[in-house]
């Protein structure tokens, strides 16, 4: 097979997409000692360069991530450390700042090489609002981008700060504290979640209700499962079954089905019925019935549904579902198996694009493949009209207005109206990037322009490209941050959109050479990591372990 087919089903009973606050709190385990920042890599070569260099960068800097010595730092464009190479583990920049592990303890740097956050807990979460939550013994707290601890660190458990809000747990009992660490609503529910659209869904003597950000019951507590608010409803079950509540508390869709969507889109929800699925309006009546074994969110007018040709299926939403049987995935995943068919339907619940087909991509620039009965590919339209009929023996998807095809062993590419770029019969081909597609012709690959001009010879021996067996969603492309990789006399290196030699070709492998962005590329020499610029200068001497590339903080 030349796609890869994978889909996730979870199978849930209750509010599978909610575990924002019921349980622990899921909180990205990041933290490191403050004695981090004197300390220095053992390689001799980086000493004097991290003490030299730690804590003194402008805000604003150009940094890598490199591992020296079996740790990690963060370098500039110069080579010098703004972060010293001593930490086991990060976990990349978030608004200008980095969380850092070492010895098992966390903490955090900002982008000027300054300790944020003293390297001491076991525990500290992504900053929310700029405020972070850590933990030290067992016991939560909350710090903001300046160190300062805005609620001591004796909580039983915190949660993010969502709307100027977070929750918090003492004794048991939960209560919510705003920026300034002010309790704003005393503890006194069991479970709660985060405010979405003013209003926070709370449990109280075993009843989900919503309190607004004053503290004041807006929704009693009278329900035994919610979902957060959007667009003015929220999810609720009352018993076994499921319905809607609006703002004010009333039911305005009747809770009388087995399980629902958390979202309506384009005005409708696949919901579950006497176990069959069909869609609702935001009035809760029944718009039309989906009898397929998984129904979709609406985008631009059309809804994903699949068929499994099986002798059995448990059912699911290809969206964020909750309730009795559903299943709760990403609308847009890959198939799973030949057996699964994908199809589209309208507003009226018309089949627009049949599952009858073999398979059915997504729509990529207005146009979706379709491998049709016959074993041949196409294009169709969203209104199931083939726009590229069906007669290659395989096809990608539209990028950039383009898409490759396949007849026998050979490759062509055509554009959004089935026209022939070029009528040259080509043994392989990428689709467009940055104004340009790596053709290969005999042993030798090119590049051709979007008109079908040849803009940068025949004559490399290979082109750096994601394999065509991997799964839809690969961009199978040659060009990236304006350069390409590409190999000659049994060499790699990297080209510009002009064919001018950018990086030499001196590395083994293609995989030695990353990146492009800022002007600097990751290159490998002889095991080991530098950095050479765009004129093909070695700017930063190969020493490092592992390189990654230069970002903009």
């Amino acid at each position: 097979m030349r796609i890869q087919f994978w889909v996730k089903l979870i199978f849930a009973v209750g509010v599978m997409a909610l575990v924002f606050l019921s349980g622990p709190i899921q909180q990205t385990v990041l933290a490191a000692p403050q004695e981090a920042l004197a300390q220095t890599a053992a390689d001799d070569s980086d000493e004097v360069r991290q003490k030299a260099a730690v804590g003194v960068k402008e805000p604003g800097s150009i940094l890598a991530e490199v591992k020296v010595g079996g740790k990690w730092g963060y370098i500039d464009k110069t080579g010098e450390f703004v972060i010293p190479a001593v930490f086991s583990e990060t976990k990349g920049f978030q608004d200008g700042v980095v969380a850092v592990k070492k010895d098992g303890k966390w903490g955090y740097y900002n982008k000027g090489g300054k300790v944020v956050i003293p390297v001491e807990y076991n525990t500290v979460s992504p900053f929310a609002e700029g405020i972070a939550a850590v933990e030290h013994n067992g016991k939560w707290g909350f710090i903001d981008k300046a160190g300062k601890i805005i609620l001591p660190i004796e909580q039983e458990k915190v949660g993010d700060f969502k709307g100027g809000l977070a929750p918090v747990r003492k004794d048991k009992k939960w209560s919510f504290y705003d920026l300034n660490g002010n309790m704003v609503i005393p503890p006194q529910f069991s479970e709660v979640y985060g405010f979405t659209e003013g209003l926070a869904a709370v449990k109280k003597d075993g009843k989900w209700g919503f309190v607004d950000k004053t503290g004041k019951l807006e929704i009693p507590c009278r329900f035994d499962e919610v979902a957060d608010f959007d667009q003015g409803l929220a999810p609720v079950r009352v018993k076994n079954n499921w319905g809607y509540v609006d703002t004010t508390g009333n039911l305005i869709i009747p809770a009388k089905f087995d399980a629902v969507n958390r979202y309506f889109k384009e005005g409708l929800a696949p919901v579950v019925l006497d176990r069959k699925y069909c869609y609702i309006d935001q009035k809760g009546n029944v718009v039309f019935k989906a009898p397929y074994d998984q129904a979709g969110d609406f985008k631009d007018g059309l809804a994903e549904i699949r068929v499994i040709k099986s002798g059995f299926s448990f059912g699911g939403f290809l969206g964020t579902a909750i309730g009795v049987a559903a299943g709760t995935g990403s609308s847009g995943q890959s198939l799973t198996r030949q057996k699964e068919k994908r199809g589209y339907i309208d507003k009226t619940g018309n089949m627009v694009i049949s599952t009858k087909n073999d398979y059915v991509g997504l729509f990529s620039e207005g146009l979706a493949v379709v491998h049709a009965p016959g074993d041949k590919w196409g294009a169709v339209d969203r209104g199931g009209v083939f726009v590229i009929p069906a007669q290659y023996d395989w096809m990608t998807p539209f990028k950039n207005g383009f898409a490759v095809v396949q007849t026998g062993e050979k490759w062509r590419i055509i554009n959004k109206s089935g026209k022939l770029l070029s009528t040259m019969a080509l043994d392989d081909a990428s689709l467009f990037s940055e104004g340009l597609a790596a053709v290969k012709f005999g042993e030798r690959w090119g590049f051709v322009d979007t008109e079908g001009k040849m803009a940068i010879p025949w004559k490399y021996e290979a082109v750096s490209l994601p394999d065509k067996n991997q799964s839809e969603f690969v961009d199978r492309v040659a060009f990236s941050n304006g350069l390409a990789k590409v190999k000659l006399n049994g060499r790699w290196g990297m080209i510009d959109t002009s064919g001018r030699t950018v990086i030499p070709h001196i590395c083994n492998e293609d995989s030695d050479l990353w990146g492009g962005a800022e002007e600097m590329v990751t290159v490998k020499v002889d095991g080991k990591w530098g950095y050479m610029d765009w004129s093909g200068k070695m700017i930063i001497a190969p020493r490092f372990q592992e390189a990654r590339t230069f970002t903009k903080i």
